[in-house]
């Protein structure tokens, strides 16, 4: 518990950091990083976990799935510096690895979509209709919307299992994929209207710890 607590201070203070005095791709690779070796350390204490408890053997599949996401947004974060869509594009497929790894939590069914099918209709209309928005070009509209119905399945799929299961540990992912979401929504606001630059703080502050809760999660599976 102790090194999850430090690293997730640890985590948020680099986005904090990033966000605020050092705004530049290095302290960005660090503070992403940092929650990539958070997902690791937890995977290490659940792999040995499972070895003395083979009831929780299936529990390593989902966070292994879970962690390669991990990798994938850090990844994702170091290309949106340099080219926004391509960055865009790898979040898409983190948030892929994090639905998969949620449905090794839980197995799949067509009801998890439930709550896209209120989420993504909304944030199309949002995209589509809101005179505020500029998006330079029709490509990066429908890369907009793309995105947008990824990160609607990942997080119907978390709320799902929560609402499932009733344990901490898909309490902890639903949390961190609600943080998610909003950090998201504040980056669609951040990059592509005038909005002030405190929509691109909360984007930032909530991405890191959104980031650690995901990673907190991997640790709650081997504890409970």
């Amino acid at each position: 518990m102790k090194v999850n607590i430090l690293m997730g201070i640890l985590i948020t203070l680099g986005g904090l950091g990033y966000d605020t005095i050092f705004h530049n791709l290095v302290m960005k690779t660090i503070a992403s990083g940092l929650f990539v070796a958070l997902g690791l350390i937890n995977l290490r204490g659940l792999k040995a976990a499972s070895l003395h408890q083979n009831e929780k053997k299936r529990t390593v599949g989902f966070a292994t799935v879970l962690v390669a996401g991990f990798g994938v947004c850090m990844v994702a974060d170091i290309v949106l510096e340099i080219v926004f869509m391509y960055g865009a594009l790898l979040f898409g497929i983190g948030h892929i690895f994090y639905f998969a790894a949620y449905c090794k939590v839980a197995p799949f069914q067509w009801k998890d979509l439930k709550w896209a099918c209120i989420s993504f209709p909304l944030a199309v209309g949002i995209i589509v209709f809101l005179p505020i928005f500029d998006f330079g070009d029709v490509i990066m509209e429908l890369v907009c919307i793309v995105y947008a119905l990824l990160i609607s399945c990942m997080l119907s799929k978390a709320i799902s299992n929560y609402l499932r299961l009733h344990d901490a540990v898909t309490l902890t992912f639903m949390v961190g994929s609600v943080m998610f979401f909003f950090s998201d929504f504040m980056l669609l606001f951040e990059q592509f209207s005038s909005a002030p630059n405190i929509v691109g703080s909360l984007c930032v502050n909530s991405y890191y710890p959104a980031q650690a809760v995901l990673g907190f999660g991997i640790y709650k599976a081997y504890k409970k």
